[in-house]
Order: structure tokens, then C-alpha cells, then sequence
């Protein structure tokens, strides 16, 4: 009886207040958390949304927050990882081998949202990481569609390039979205989720 008991609560709405909606996982670094208000205003209505987004965080730091987010078998990931490495010349850790391991351990959910880079922070190391990893993301996204979509805020930025103080803080780098630049990132986000599943980028 008591089962039925428990049954009769899941179904009755006993569940998690994110029950019914998806689960959409955040992975990312000051950029993330700075969209993060406009990310919850947008996306909240249709998802469940979890932000493991860290200042100043690089890939292979992100790993393990994420790796137990992923037992709980999220609906999607969206990565926005990678401009930390890029500032800081890869010289901390082989960034390769983590984005690869990040790929790798996403491999069994349903919809990756991969975040291409300003290719600005190549520039404090002169190393072509931002530019790397951007590359690497379009070709998962043209190999696999289905799973991969891409929230294009590199080439959102490019588009603008005469009026990226609009979008972005008046850093030494221009790297961090103002608030007009963190509603655009989180409608990028919204834009790529909302394609999950389907055979296009």
C-alpha cells in the first residue's frame, strides 16, 4: 500500500518542482554566469534549468560538476566553455584533451548546445584556441545535426563587429556581455534548444 501511496504523490504532482519540463544543463564560465539572469527569464516557462556556470573556470575545471549533473540524465547541455583556456594560452592543463572528454562524456545526451567563442581571447596568448575549438564546434554540428546545435555567439558578434560595445562590456578585452549582449546569448541558447532533435544547426 504504501507504494501506491508514493505512486499516487509522484503522479498527483509530488514530484520536483522542475517535473514535466526538461532538464536543461548549463555548463560555462563568467559569460554564463553573467547571462544567467536572462538565461532563468527566458528559458524558465518551458525548462528545467540548472546554471553550473564558475568565474574564471576552465574546461577541464567544469568536468566534474558536470559529470554529476549527467546522472540525473538531463534533456540537453548547454557548453559555453573554452574562453578561459583561450586568456590563459592552454598553458594550465592540455585543453584539448579536456574539450575532447567534455564531448566524450556528453556522448548519451539527446541534445548538446555547443557555444562558439569570441576569438579575442586568442589574443592575449597569441594561441588559436577560441579559433580551435570554434572550428572543432561546426564540424560536430555538420557531422551530427541532430545532436548538436550551436549557439553562434562568435558569429553573432562578427555580424556586429562595428557595434560590439553594444553587446559587450568595456573590458581590455572585449570579452564579457553587457546586458544587452546576455539577453542575446540566452535567445541564442533558446533558438538552439528549441531545434533539438532536428536535422539541422
Amino acid at each position: 500500500m504504501r507504494w501506491l501511496l508514493a505512486l499516487a504523490i509522484i503522479l498527483l504532482g509530488g514530484g520536483s518542482a522542475g517535473a514535466g519540463k526538461p532538464n536543461v544543463v548549463f555548463d560555462g564560465d563568467s559569460i554564463t554566469v553573467l547571462a544567467t539572469p536572462a538565461i532563468h527569464k527566458l528559458l524558465d516557462p518551458r525548462y528545467d534549468v540548472e546554471v553550473l556556470a564558475v568565474d574564471g573556470i576552465r574546461i577541464n575545471q567544469s568536468l566534474p560538476a558536470l559529470i554529476s549533473a549527467l546522472r540525473f540524465h538531463p534533456y540537453a547541455v548547454v557548453e559555453n566553455l573554452g574562453t578561459n583556456d583561450a586568456l590563459q594560452g592552454g598553458v594550465h592543463d592540455d585543453w584539448v584533451s579536456s574539450w575532447h572528454k567534455l564531448i566524450r562524456i556528453t556522448r548519451t545526451t539527446p541534445c548538446v548546445v555547443l557555444t562558439t567563442i569570441n576569438p579575442a581571447a586568442d589574443a592575449l596568448r597569441h594561441r588559436p584556441i577560441a579559433t580551435r575549438i570554434n572550428a572543432d564546434i561546426m564540424a560536430l554540428a555538420a557531422r551530427d545535426p541532430k545532436k548538436y546545435k550551436v549557439a553562434d555567439w562568435n558569429g553573432f558578434l562578427s555580424r556586429h563587429i562595428k557595434n560590439q560595445r553594444t553587446y559587450l562590456r568595456p573590458d581590455p578585452i572585449l570579452i564579457h556581455p553587457n546586458p544587452a549582449g546576455a539577453v542575446k546569448l540566452a535567445t541564442l541558447d533558446q533558438d538552439a534548444l528549441a531545434k533539438c532533435g532536428a536535422r539541422t544547426s
